[in-house]
């Protein structure tokens, strides 16, 4: 999918920073810290636009946020293809070495492992290794 029809499927004005921040988030095909993003723009937009950018895109469900560590988070297409009804266990996978991280899709989450009274609302897996280009 383009940035065009992204926005277009959404109803949101095509702006430069939105086409500008979508292309970088398809074309990379990984998750980005906001820096990571601002480095890799063709433009130099300010970064009060970048922010309510990225705010509107988790919003309207464009990309979502992976969050890493309390002051680490970084960002990623949404899949609509990849999410289904329900609990999804989205997972990601960080790289010790490089420093990627990659969506991985939706794990299965047994619920049945909640103590009663408990209400699960998210589900956020992040798996730590060597991706396959830094084991090689």
């Amino acid at each position: 999918m383009q940035a065009h029809d992204i926005l277009h499927s959404r109803q949101l004005t095509k702006t430069p920073c939105r086409s500008e921040m979508l292309r970088v988030l398809i074309t990379k095909r990984i998750a980005l810290s906001e820096e990571e993003i601002r480095d890799s723009l063709l433009v130099d937009f300010d970064r009060a636009t970048i922010y309510r950018t990225l705010r509107t895109f988790v919003e309207m469900n464009i990309i979502h946020r992976v969050l890493l560590s309390p002051t680490e988070v970084k960002y990623a297409i949404t899949n609509p293809v990849k999410e289904h009804a329900g609990r999804p266990g989205h997972a990601h996978f960080r790289c010790e070495t490089c420093t990627r991280v990659f969506c991985l899709g939706t794990l299965a989450v047994d619920e049945s492992r909640v103590p009663e009274g408990f209400e699960i609302k998210e589900v956020e897996i992040v798996l730590n290794g060597i991706c396959d280009q830094c084991k090689e």
